[in-house]
């Protein structure tokens, strides 16, 4: 039997017109892009109605003179202010009223705040020559009236003070040995001054902790190093403890 090229040819693909194939091939292979994932469209009247139904908060502002103002915000974004009334809640009260107290703590060194430091005639009356400033964005105010040593601390516990302890109190007794009076001040007259004055007495003076302590409260009865700086003094007592030398 004789056959032609018609008669053996298959339904589907011809093996003599695509003997290898490859139109089959490519069309099961045919190229199917990715259905993109699923992008929720906003709705801006959805938004909008949304952004409608929010609860409407005000904030209450305590101010330094104890009058509250309170805070809302406004449907443009926009933040408006009201008067509160004063506040009668208990807390913290902050004087606004210039501490110009100078105590002296032992012969020679005074205690205060940068209120008391901007006080020249004071100073001069109290015959002071030396100033250690202890404060952080405090100038000294009258370099040309004083010899002055800056040490830029902040009152943070985790602050070394510990590290200037010698340094101060080397600067304040080289300042007594000369015959000048040396005062101490920090931003409050509160902590970092009262940490260094105390290191010093506990150094130069012979004092413990407690005891020069009490002293420096006699006369400066809001003096308190924070927690972290009576800490380092604890330490720092120790150390003096240490190398002093021991009878055998």
């Amino acid at each position: 039997m004789r056959y032609t090229k018609h008669e053996i040819t298959a339904p589907g693909d011809s093996y003599l017109n695509d003997p290898y194939g490859l139109r089959r091939f490519a069309t099961e292979r045919t190229y199917k892009p990715s259905p993109l994932p699923y992008t929720r469209m906003v709705d801006l009247a959805d938004l909008q109605a949304k952004k409608a139904n929010l609860k409407k908060t005000s904030t209450n502002v305590l101010l330094e003179d104890g009058s509250v103002v309170i805070e809302e915000r406004t449907s443009d974004g926009n933040f408006v202010r009201r008067n509160g009334g004063t506040s009668r809640r208990a807390g913290f009260v902050i004087d606004l009223n210039p501490d110009l107290q100078i105590a002296e703590c032992c012969e020679g060194l005074f205690l205060g705040s940068q209120d008391a430091a901007r006080e020249l005639e004071q100073l001069k009356k109290l015959k002071i020559t030396h100033v250690l400033n202890v404060a952080t964005g405090i100038p000294n105010f009258f370099p040309n009236e004083f010899t002055y040593k800056l040490i830029e601390a902040f009152d943070l516990p985790s602050m070394r003070l510990i590290d200037y302890f010698d340094e101060a109190a080397e600067y304040i007794q080289r300042a007594i040995n000369a015959g000048g009076k040396v005062f101490v001040h920090c931003n409050a007259g509160i902590s970092r001054s009262s940490t260094l004055v105390l290191a010093y007495m506990m150094k130069v003076r012979g004092f413990k902790l407690e005891a020069a302590l009490e002293a420096v409260r006699k006369n400066r009865k809001i003096a308190k190093p924070n927690p972290g700086f009576m800490q380092q003094l604890l330490t720092y007592e120790d150390q003096i403890s240490c190398s002093k030398p021991t009878n055998n």
